[in-house]
């Protein structure tokens, strides 16, 4: 049961969020459902499934003001997705493979009345997201191709109140499981095992665990080099109806960088040349009329640079 909006990673994740009421309407919750997916190239498919219910237990799902609240909030949710494997989450590389949509078809579990027992809703509001394991934090190799994959329930470090109520786990089978752990251990075990599968079903917050802990053989994950000396700094950006004009600076060691702009749909890189010290202004075409927000990175070779 949580106070916010879950995530996945080829594990499949209730969770119980409150969200205040807008237009003095009741207050309502959502069942979360996580599904995290991993792949054997390094990467995870965070499967996000939403369930809004009311305080009497009655599902919401499908009322239009709700789901008007879930697709202006589409970029909360994918922050939601990455703070699963990172505490910074603006460096975390990732491509938005479905957006905010209604499922009919989903199913979602939820202990709704805190009895002990799973109500399961039909029909979900999903959203998925394929994260770049090795642009995030929550990786550390421990052998030749061989990683620790650390999983931050999010909502409970941010609200005590929260939890992640089932968590599923699924691996490509390239992707071999070597052993698994989870804290804290006074919290369950997973109640599901296989080469393949994990699943948690957590039904109150001591049962949930804060972290899952993954040893993984992941044959096509390769981790970035740490970069020294290079820092850019995005100075201005204009933001016009055919691309958007970004001037930055360089302010360490000269070199080759790409600026990208991505919003989910987009993907438009341009590569420029910065001496020390060298301000200069690129234009990235795209069209990005009616955008209500987009997203510009600096890359150098294949790094993202924290700005």
């Amino acid at each position: 049961m949580k106070k916010g909006i879950a995530i996945l990673l080829v594990l499949f994740v209730v969770a119980t969020v409150f969200i205040p009421s807008i237009h003095a309407q009741p207050r309502f919750w959502f069942a979360l459902n996580f599904e995290l997916f991993f792949y054997p190239d390094g990467t995870v498919k965070v499967k996000q499934k939403l369930h809004p219910f009311a305080e009497t237990g009655e599902s919401l799902y499908g009322q239009a003001n709700i789901t008007t609240q879930l697709k202006e909030n589409e970029a909360d949710l994918i922050i939601d997705s990455l703070l699963l494997f990172a505490t910074k989450p603006k460096n975390v590389k990732y491509e938005v493979v479905s957006h905010v949509h209604e499922d009919d078809e989903e199913l979602v579990l939820c202990d709704v009345y805190g009895t002990g027992e799973m109500v399961q809703f039909r029909g979900a509001y999903v959203i998925e997201i394929l994260i770049y394991l090795n642009t995030t934090d929550s990786i550390k190799q421990i052998g030749d191709y061989t990683y620790r994959v650390s999983i931050r329930d999010s909502f409970t470090s941010r609200d005590p109140r929260s939890w992640i109520d089932v968590m599923e786990i699924i691996l490509d089978p390239q992707v071999k499981l070597i052993s698994y752990s989870w804290e804290p251990k006074l919290a369950n075990d997973a109640s599901e095992v296989s080469e393949t599968r994990l699943l948690w079903i957590n039904y109150n917050e001591p049962e949930a665990p804060n972290a899952y802990i993954l040893d993984l053989y992941i044959p096509g994950l390769k981790l970035q080099k740490k970069i020294v000396g290079y820092k850019v700094k995005i100075e201005d950006v204009k933001v016009k109806d055919n691309g958007v004009k970004v001037a930055v600076r360089q302010l360490g060691k000269p070199g080759y960088f790409f600026v990208r702009l991505t919003d989910g749909e987009l993907d438009v890189t341009r590569k420029i040349y910065l001496r020390k010290g060298e301000r200069k202004t690129v234009f990235i075409p795209a069209p990005i009329k009616g955008k209500e927000q987009v997203k510009i990175e600096v890359w150098y070779e294949d790094s993202l640079i924290e700005l």
